[in-house]
């Protein structure tokens, strides 16, 4: 299920998702990795502020046969616009998956395109030798098509 309300100034969302895994039959696997459901459930906000920036904020959670992961953060985006007058943002800010890791965050959204920079360090105790595996991670997301409408442009389009 999905519920979405979008203004000139206002984007918010919400969602929860509910399946169930299944392993074929043909797989031999010497751990046992059983059946399971997996949920999801997640909440979105963007507002634009008086100074024409936003403020916008993210909460997840999912389990999956009994792991839970929760994702909680926000970015404040900067507007500038180009030599066609259109809105352009950079967000800057940062989100935490609770118990693994910080994650900050850098996005750039430009007319059609949004492409984003992130780096994971990780805060757990998974490994014995304590060797934390901290990643980037890039992201490009191309809008295709019309434009719905002239409200704002979300970083969650």
């Amino acid at each position: 299920m999905l519920f979405t309300r979008h203004t000139e100034n206002i984007f918010l969302q919400g969602g929860i998702t509910a399946s169930f895994l299944s392993k074929p039959k043909t797989l031999v696997l010497s751990v046992d990795t059983a059946s399971g459901m997996k949920s999801s459930a997640f909440f979105n906000f963007e507002k634009v502020l008086e100074n024409g920036s936003t403020f916008m904020t993210h909460l997840s959670f999912s389990n999956k046969n009994g792991l839970n992961q929760v994702v909680v953060g926000g970015l404040y985006s900067f507007p500038f616009k180009d030599k066609t007058n259109k809105i352009n943002r950079i967000y800057i800010g940062c989100f935490n998956r609770l118990d693994d890791a910080l994650i900050p965050s850098v996005s750039l959204m430009m007319d059609k395109y949004t492409f984003g920079l992130s780096y994971d360090i990780y805060n757990n105790d998974l490994s014995g030798a304590k060797l934390k595996q901290n990643g980037f991670e890039i992201a490009l997301s191309v809008s295709l098509g019309k434009k719905r409408n002239e409200w704002m442009r979300t970083i969650f389009d």
